[in-house]
């Protein structure tokens, strides 16, 4: 027998073992797809609850409930979420609110260094690039950069998954999904489906901001509905006003406030509360003229002027005294339909009135 004859029969065998091995892939990636299918309709379910639940609730009294529900739904290790805040020097900051673990050992919510965090300066400017343009980002962890690594590891997270939430067409945050036995890889399926969890909860955070600035300006009104009868009653001036500011201090808290009354072309300041002595006295020394760009607004608009952050504000006429201000709510009082004063609401917290 030639030694072809004897080769043949190995090289068969081996062809073989290929073909086997092809197939018990197939079968493991087989696997995989309806696990991820199974996964995919978990998680939609979740989706369909939610989408009921967050319309009758808040939807931070909804999120524990939903962690829970989508961490068994997805089969991972933690589920968390983290908001987003911008501090005094303009840097991204974030903080975990929320987490679901499947056991205790893995929990990171009374984590310090989770509280807070300058995704930058932990040296997560990468995270910034992909969830603030609304991309998800996930794999092992094993593959990420050095720095990002260093961080994650010591939480146990082998693979990992992000989804940004964006509310009012601004990145609020984002979900994540922490598997911490096995280097999981994330399907197609499954990915799109926590998207759109993402994508229901930006949405209900959004109404739920609405619904906020509805409910106090709805307060602020009854606050003020009889301003115009008890400025003009017998009582004193200085208890009156000092009761209004109560009332919106209590829908609305402020660090400082004042109320102003239109005589001819001149706003009077009539009453002061909450600043420091010396800037009070620079204050009352001013000159105030109803052609300052929030005045003016709210004497031809009747409706009140806010100011975000006062320091990008195009339209913002900073007098001396009102340095400190970083954001402002200007409040229109009216009688018989004619503008007559303004209540001056301000707060040294960029945002502040808008959160």
């Amino acid at each position: 027998m030639s030694e072809r004859e004897y080769e043949q029969p190995a090289d068969e065998l081996e062809t073989l073992r290929k073909r086997v091995h092809e197939l018990e892939q197939a079968e493991v990636q087989s696997r995989h797809i309806r696990e991820a299918m199974e996964r995919q309709d978990a998680i939609l379910r979740v989706l369909a609850y939610v989408g009921e639940q967050i319309v009758l609730r808040h939807p931070y009294k909804v999120l524990p409930e939903l962690l829970t529900r989508l961490g068994e739904a997805a089969a991972v290790s933690r589920v968390y979420l983290f908001e987003n805040l911008i501090d005094e020097q303009e840097d991204l900051l974030t903080s975990q609110r929320f987490e679901w673990v499947v056991s205790n050992d893995l929990a990171q919510i009374h984590n310090p260094d989770l509280q807070n965090l300058s995704l930058a300066a932990a040296g997560f400017s990468r995270w910034i690039d992909v969830l603030s343009s609304g991309r998800m980002l996930y794999g092992s962890v094993k593959d990420f950069p050095d720095a990002e690594r260093e961080f994650l590891e010591p939480q146990n997270i082998k693979s990992i998954l992000v989804v940004p939430i964006f509310s009012d067409n601004k990145w609020w945050g984002f979900l994540g999904f922490d598997e911490c036995v096995w280097e999981r890889q994330w399907l197609t399926l499954e990915v799109e489906a926590l998207r759109s969890v993402a994508s229901t909860l930006g949405a209900a955070f959004t109404r739920q901001k609405i619904a906020e600035t509805e409910r106090q300006q709805r307060a602020i009104a009854e606050a003020l509905k009889d301003v115009t009868t008890t400025l003009t009653s017998s009582l004193d001036p200085d208890v009156v006003l000092s009761r209004i500011l109560e009332n919106v201090w209590r829908v609305l808290p402020h660090d400082a406030a004042n109320v102003m009354m239109i005589e001819g072309n001149k706003a009077c300041l009539m009453y002061t509360h909450g600043y420091p002595e010396e800037i009070e006295e620079i204050i009352r020394s001013n000159h105030y003229t109803l052609d300052l760009p929030g005045l003016q607004d709210m004497l031809f608009t009747g409706e009140p002027y806010l100011v975000e952050d006062t320091h990008r504000a195009l339209k913002w006429g900073a007098i001396s005294g009102s340095e400190w201000v970083k954001s402002y709510v200007g409040i229109p009082i009216r009688r018989q339909g004619q503008v007559i004063g303004f209540l001056n609401l301000e707060s040294a917290t960029p945002g502040y009135f808008s959160n």
